[in-house]
């Protein structure tokens, strides 16, 4: 590029602590790996050094630690966690993404694949999901019809106390 000597040296001004100790030991000092650089190469150096690994292992923790999500549902931390294996070097083995998706869900949706023996160790991936996607539809189901049901008996109990007379009320 034309202005590839400007833009390393610019460089500099803007690295501090470990980066631009390797800065000035690789690109800049007397003992310079290379004769010439490129701009290019100078930022893919600082990438390979220092926010390549920090990346890798975010993206690594990330996938451990992610949890079901209440709101989202089966299918979006399913989605989430895919998303976090693909941006991985080395990616979980099949058996292991099952695993940690299994363990991760709530324990009404675990229960119900083990009650229909949907393991990680034995089924496919999308049995898995079919039977959580199931179990979830079950418990949101039986959540509406729960809520119906006690905003019904309200509305009973609320009626039968507006039709007592006041003057017993106050006994």
């Amino acid at each position: 590029m034309e202005h590839d000597e400007d833009c390393i040296s610019c460089t500099a001004l803007f690295l501090q602590g470990n980066t631009l100790c390797w800065y000035n030991d690789n690109i800049d000092g007397m003992n310079h790996q290379k004769d010439v650089w490129s701009f290019k190469t100078v930022v893919m150096g600082l990438y390979d050094q220092f926010i390549h690994n920090v990346a890798l292992t975010e993206v690594s923790e990330k996938f451990g630690k992610a949890q079901y999500i209440e709101g989202e549902g089966v299918m979006a931390f399913y989605y989430r966690l895919m998303r976090y294996m693909e941006q991985m070097v080395r990616p979980p083995d099949r058996y292991t993404f099952k695993k940690h998706y299994i363990m991760h869900l709530p324990k009404g949706i675990f229960d119900y694949l083990l009650s229909k023996e949907v393991t990680a160790e034995h089924s496919k991936m999308e049995s898995i999901l079919h039977h959580a996607r199931r179990a979830e539809e079950g418990i949101n189901q039986t959540a509406t019809w729960y809520d119906t049901r006690h905003t019904m008996r309200a509305e009973r109990l609320t009626q039968r106390m507006e039709s007592i007379p006041k003057r017993y009320m106050n006994q």
